[in-house]
């Protein structure tokens, strides 16, 4: 060092030798290094959904958005009657169990019932007793991740689950081969442990997915599901 510290003199250039990094600075950078790889880890899921409930049917429309930005379409018609309000807790339901199917660690769910949103975060009051189930049901569902969120958006930002709930509600052919066709027989409340998928064929003739309960699978397969 000291060589080079002397033939560099005759150009004019000095030495400096590099100071030391101070321990803060490195604790700093330590600190915000973790908190980027804990971001990291977080792979968050979205979850737009919207129920719909007319004199043909009522169903739901469900998009699973994967943190890599991917989405997955669902139109879920339901086999029992819902109301407006019934509808939209069946729609967050089944697109929280979906997302648990897939492994989703955390959710965030987007709604544009004002009704759902409020009673979840606790500004509503849920009244009758349906809507108490719904509540209940939800809340259970939300303690299987490790991270729920809830917020409602404008109707004008959820056109697409809006859409594909106003197609499983009619008895209109699915033409979209991206759009995955779900029936469900029984309500959450009905069976509030309806997470059991079989494959059926939807009007489209592809093989697809359709929850059955617990009961109905016991009774085809002669295995209690888990």
């Amino acid at each position: 060092m000291v060589k080079w510290a002397v033939e560099l003199s005759e150009y004019g250039i000095e030495y400096h030798p590099r100071p030391a990094i101070k321990t803060q600075a490195l604790v700093d950078f330590v600190v915000e290094m973790t908190a980027e790889e804990g971001e990291h880890k977080q792979q968050w899921w979205k979850l737009f959904v919207h129920g719909s409930s007319t004199l043909q049917g009522s169903g739901a429309g469900v998009i699973l958005e994967t943190p890599q930005g991917d989405k997955i379409q669902y139109a879920l018609r339901f086999n029992f009657d819902a109301s407006n309000n019934e509808a939209e807790y069946e729609a967050l339901l089944a697109g929280g169990r979906l997302a648990q199917t897939v492994g989703a660690k955390y959710l965030r769910a987007y709604s544009d019932s004002q009704l759902v949103v409020n009673q979840l975060n606790g500004d509503y009051e849920a009244k009758g007793e349906k809507m108490i189930q719904y509540l209940n049901l939800i809340r259970t569902l939300c303690q299987k991740f490790e991270r729920f969120e809830l917020q409602r958006v404008p109707r004008s930002n959820n056109e697409e689950a809006d859409q594909l709930a106003k197609l499983a509600s009619s008895l209109t052919i699915v033409q979209n081969q991206k759009i995955t066709l779900l029936t469900q027989e029984y309500s959450g409340i009905e069976d509030p442990a309806n997470e059991v998928l079989v494959n059926t064929r939807n009007l489209v003739g592809k093989t697809q997915l359709k929850p059955i309960s617990p009961r109905d699978h016991y009774q085809q397969t002669g295995k209690r599901p888990k």
